[in-house]
């Protein structure tokens, strides 16, 4: 791979200007020494399900917003109007709903291979007999940034968006997007909108 690249969840939907703002981010980034990547930042108390806990990466960023700490945080849920997770370690970790998250909409560049090649080499020599550990995106580009080997740009999401965690997400998530097809936001047949812009 030669080129800049997004990546996603395939259960969420991020809304196209996601894609425009790390198009263009990627597009100006110029190189660098370090590499620098780019994130959607959605608002946290926007992005739950009424059906369970979710996981979350939550965002600490500079005056610049630049990430400076990403914290996988999981069984995020709001009870009774507090919202609270655990981290991955089992802590208690309370939250307030407005803090900026991701939801796994990542622009990298082809320089973040080597390194995670590196990190996944790490993570496999400690936990390849644990069949409950997972090679998190989330905390291998933390670690990046913790030691200087990256950088990562978080771009604020124009549009909400939302994904399906739990079978009784379905019927909301349909909801929304019968609402976007009807604002002509969203194709009603992909498969003809594909082949007509491809």
């Amino acid at each position: 791979m030669s080129a800049p690249f997004v990546v996603i969840n395939a259960d969420d939907y991020y809304g196209p200007s996601a894609y425009s703002l790390l198009f263009d981010f990627l597009e100006k980034e110029e190189a660098d020494a370090v590499p620098g990547f780019g994130m959607i930042g959605f608002r946290l108390d926007e992005n739950l399900s009424q059906h369970g806990g979710v996981s979350r990466a939550i965002c600490t960023c500079d005056e610049s917003n630049y990430l400076q700490e990403l914290i996988e945080v999981k069984e995020i849920e709001n009870k009774d109007g507090k919202i609270s997770g655990v981290t991955v370690a089992g802590a208690p970790f309370p939250l307030t709903g407005s803090e900026t998250t991701s939801m796994n909409i990542w622009g990298l560049t082809p320089e973040v291979f080597p390194i995670l090649e590196h990190q996944f080499s790490d993570y496999f020599a400690s936990f390849a007999h644990d069949v409950g550990s997972e090679f998190l995106i989330s905390t291998a580009l933390n670690e990046q940034i913790a030691n200087g080997w990256s950088t990562m740009k978080v771009l604020p999401a124009r549009d909400r968006g939302f994904g399906m965690t739990f079978k009784a997400d379905q019927p909301n998530v349909a909801l929304q997007i019968e609402r976007l097809i009807a604002e002509g936001k969203y194709p009603a047949n992909l498969t003809d909108w594909f082949n007509e812009n491809h």
